[in-house]
């Protein structure tokens, strides 16, 4: 087998490393070759369905505007449905609300701070303290994580890219200070340039470049409910809770939610609570509402591993739904991986000619992956990298 650009790792980042790969390439010459150890059915991303400008850290906001941007006019630009919408977000449990506050504006992030009444007008039924004040940032949007994942998988291979599913990468090799092929479950794949785009596959480029990345790993987890609220405001209807593909078989179900050309609003605002470190959010299309462990969210603070009754933590901020949830699925625990700094390594690795990596973007992929890939592949190809600054996010050995 042979690549001309050979990607490591099926995520959100590998994926769009894939797309932006393609771009000018000749498919059959110098095709993108994306191996995943996992089978197509398995890959699940471990990014969170909230993306927001808010949620990244300052350095990378610029390229958090692209990713926001992408998701939100994803639908429109290519056909492909990933349930994208603009909920908002309401921050709760922050200790310092006017000084985050004053961070968010100066980044140029809209944002309000609300309390009393005013809470429960973004956000209906929201339990909190009588003195307690949050953080109204209307500018956050939703995707559903694993479809977005599989479109832009599906995408890529219109344009030419080869994914091979159920193909673990064993070793990076090297001659002569340059890569020259990946050992595989499957056999040898050669190639002149290697992007490591998976996190756990770090110590394939460690022990081939001699050096350490330092990515430092937390546990997120993540739960889903079904809900009738939810069900039934998204006009979906008895029967088919979650099932997306029979409500678009009458579009006045989702007429509500889905005007053309332009995303939809939930109807439920998010909430992030920083006392007890989750997101909450309801996907009004799959008729689910969404808990999930809040590994960073950038200015906003950092929660914790999910280990407590997710139901029991919806409940406390939502209690609303108290008697209607329903368990769709078990407590899933996923490892993501940032630097310390928080910031992903993004860039070539020093000693090995034609290998890069494009790691440690923790949760925040949607965000990160667009521009982070249009620079890299810059990058790949002799061009100076604009997309954002090489320095700050390259190898640091």
């Amino acid at each position: 087998m042979y690549a001309g650009v050979a990607i490591v790792g099926g995520g959100i980042m590998g994926a769009w490393a894939a797309l932006e790969a393609c771009r000018g390439a000749d498919p059959l010459r110098e095709p993108a070759v994306l191996f995943e150890g996992t089978g197509s059915h398995e890959l699940d991303a471990a990014d969170s369905g909230l993306i927001s400008e808010a949620f990244v850290p300052a350095a990378l906001r610029n390229l958090a505007r692209v990713g926001v941007r992408e998701a939100a006019s994803f639908e429109t630009n290519t056909g492909r449905q990933v349930q994208f919408g603009w909920s908002g977000a309401l921050v709760l449990g922050s200790e310092d609300v006017d000084v985050r506050l004053a961070q968010l504006l100066a980044r140029r992030v809209e944002a309000v701070v609300v309390e009393g009444a005013g809470l429960t007008r973004k956000v209906y039924g929201v339990a909190a303290e009588e003195a307690e004040r949050g953080i109204w940032v209307p500018q956050v949007g939703h995707v559903d994580v694993k479809t977005y994942l599989a479109e832009l998988l599906g995408l890529a291979r219109t344009r030419g890219a080869i994914t091979r599913f159920g193909t673990e990468v064993t070793a990076i090799r090297v001659r002569g200070g340059r890569v020259v092929g990946l050992e595989t479950s499957r056999g040898f794949c050669e190639t002149k340039r290697v992007v490591v785009a998976a996190s756990t596959c770090v110590p394939l480029v460690e022990e081939a470049a001699g050096l350490s990345l330092g990515l430092v790993g937390r546990t997120v987890g993540s739960c889903k409910f079904h809900s009738p609220l939810v069900v039934e405001e998204a006009g979906i209807g008895e029967g088919s809770a979650g099932d997306l593909g029979d409500a678009l078989l009458d579009p006045s179900k989702v007429e509500s939610f889905f005007g053309p050309g332009e995303a939809p609003t939930y109807a439920h605002a998010a909430v992030v609570d920083l006392v007890r470190g989750v997101e909450i959010c309801c996907e009004p299309a799959l008729g689910t509402v969404a808990v999930r462990g809040i590994s960073a969210h950038g200015l906003l603070g950092c929660g914790a591993e999910l280990v407590a009754d997710p139901s029991a933590l919806v409940l406390a901020r939502l209690p609303f739904h108290k008697g209607g949830l329903q368990a769709s699925g078990a407590l899933e625990q996923r490892l993501v991986w940032t630097r310390k700094s928080g910031l992903p390594i993004v860039g070539a690795v020093p000693g090995v000619e034609g290998l890069f990596v494009a790691v440690g973007l923790g949760e925040r992929g949607v965000e990160l992956a667009p521009g982070l890939a249009e620079g890299l592949c810059q990058g790949m190809e002799g061009r100076g990298v604009a997309a954002f600054d090489a320095r700050l996010l390259g190898v640091n050995p």
